[in-house]
């Protein structure tokens, strides 16, 4: 516990800023998938996600890491569970308010006789996928893109 305080006082304003972000992002689509659904969820996180790229410069490739770090480190601190769709969107949404344009991507596959499902988050400086490591290969099957303004980079 100690040592968690003593990290956390040393996260620089930026840090923390971007810590709170994510922290209220996650929270954010949690409660958005579970009152609207998968399909107005997305439909709003992919609308503001546009909205802010389209009002703000083009991000950097140090937006993109201060995104992933930052969910990262709001996924460790969470009392619930994340699991990879809440983290995705509020990932999406993120990185449009750091005007980092963004593909919210859910893929499939088989897992003996189970069909497993997971999303992640890909942008023109690499991909968003907080998955634990040794998730296999997945097909995708649905891409969605925030419509572009005239700010942010293209996936």
């Amino acid at each position: 516990m100690i040592r968690r305080v003593r990290r956390a006082l040393r996260l620089s304003a930026v840090e923390w800023r971007a810590f709170l972000m994510a922290a209220l992002g996650l929270a954010a689509a949690r409660a958005a998938l579970r009152l609207l659904g998968f399909r107005r969820a997305h439909a709003l996180f992919t609308g503001a996600a546009a909205w802010a790229r389209a009002h703000r410069a083009a991000g950097e490739a140090e937006s993109f890491e201060r995104v992933g770090q930052a969910l990262a480190r709001a996924t460790r601190c969470s009392v619930l569970r994340a699991t990879c769709l809440p983290l995705a969107l509020a990932a999406h949404l993120l990185l449009g308010l750091a005007g980092v344009g963004s593909a919210l991507k859910i893929g499939a596959r088989r897992a003996g006789c189970a069909l497993e499902g997971h999303a992640w988050v890909e942008s023109a400086h690499g991909v968003l996928d907080l998955a634990p490591p040794g998730a296999g290969p997945y097909t995708v099957v649905l891409t969605s893109v925030a419509a572009t303004g005239s700010g942010g980079d293209q996936p």
